[in-house]
């Protein structure tokens, strides 16, 4: 029976059709929808990865600066716009366009009435109580990394061909200033402290030195760390200065001396940082924090014991900012995630969420 019926069925050109339509309505209700259901998640940029999908609802935090009284923090959101956030009430009481910029660093005077922006092609634009004051370009055809100090007056890059090239602005004024290493190693970091007049940078193999801008041509300290480093600290003194390194090393040094005041392994969670990692050091010299950009958590030493004391959970993507309050009990965190996050440490909690 079953072989006359597949003879039957193969000779009959009719039922061969019929069987093909229905092959065919069978597999356009399967298709169709599945195909509606891809386009649809392309177009809208959702992906089975969350955190694929979270980067494209949400504006990454690129960086915080908290002022002195906590009523207010100046946000940077990558390439939109930087706004002035009321801590209290979460209000946004000033705003500037960044339409399509990708900012190296930004600053703001100790009054907090003027801006100081760093684009990556090495324009500077300064603002002052929110109006653009003054445009500057600072050789875009040389930067590979830029910073800028607290006051916003001074803004630096180092050059491919070693040299160092800045900008200051004195009393309205603006000035250009260069000076050049002492050889021409490729210069792979920089920072200013919170004053502008001391530089510090990153070599290969390192090398950090330390300059005074009033006095440029010779290092003050140079400190051989022996391995690349991929994050740095100031003490808020700037007595001391730490680093993480790619081998998973916290070093805090003496910087009047260079001397290796505590050297310790970071823990098997903290293993295998990148570039995404960064350091701060709170003010009261007692705490170092240091942010996994694999676990895009947050983990606490202190400072002296270069002891682990915590760690904090909570963003859902690389940290990418870090400030501590004045009075050094509490931390604020900014994230690739598009939130900022206030941590208690005296806890190790989070204490509130800022969207």
């Amino acid at each position: 029976m079953h072989s006359l019926r597949r003879n039957y069925v193969h000779s009959d050109p009719s039922a061969r059709r019929s069987g093909v339509v229905a092959i065919r309505e069978l597999l356009l209700i399967l298709v169709v929808p599945i195909g509606l259901w891809m386009i649809s998640r392309a177009v809208t940029g959702v992906h089975d990865d969350s955190k694929a999908a979270l980067r494209v609802a949400v504006r990454p935090v690129y960086s915080i600066s908290v002022e002195p009284d906590e009523r207010h923090m100046w946000v940077y959101r990558f390439r939109e716009d930087l706004v002035r956030i009321n801590l209290m009430s979460g209000a946004v009481e000033q705003s500037v366009s960044l339409p399509g910029v990708q900012l190296s660093a930004v600053a703001h005077s100790r009054d907090h009435s003027s801006a100081l922006l760093c684009g990556a092609d090495g324009t500077l634009v300064l603002f002052r109580d929110g109006q653009e004051a003054k445009a500057h370009n600072l050789f875009p055809d040389s930067g590979i990394d830029a910073a800028i100090s607290d006051d916003g007056a001074v803004a630096i890059t180092a050059t491919e061909s070693g040299q160092f090239r800045g900008w200051q602005e004195q009393g309205g004024e603006i000035q250009d200033f260069a000076f050049n290493l002492a050889s021409n190693s490729v210069v792979l970091r920089i920072g200013l402290n919170s004053t502008g007049r001391r530089l510090f940078f990153a070599k290969g193999g390192g090398i950090v030195s330390f300059r005074n801008l009033e006095s440029p041509d010779r290092d003050e300290t140079t400190l051989n760390v022996g391995v690349e480093c991929v994050a740095f600290a100031w003490s808020r003194d700037e007595r001391h200065f730490a680093v993480v390194t790619v081998d998973s090393q916290i070093r805090i040094y003496e910087v009047a001396t260079g001397r290796v005041l505590h050297q310790r392994q970071l823990d098997d969670k903290v293993q295998q940082f990148t570039d995404g990692c960064i350091a701060a050091i709170s003010p009261d010299g007692l705490r170092i924090a240091v942010s996994a950009p694999k676990s895009c958590e947050i983990y606490l030493w202190d400072f002296e014991a270069a002891q682990p004391i915590g760690h904090l959970k909570g963003h859902g993507q690389i940290v990418h900012t870090m400030q501590f309050s004045p009075d050094s009990m509490r931390l604020y965190s900014g994230s690739y995630d598009g939130t900022i996050r206030e941590w208690s440490l005296k806890t190790s909690s989070q204490l509130r969420v800022i969207d």
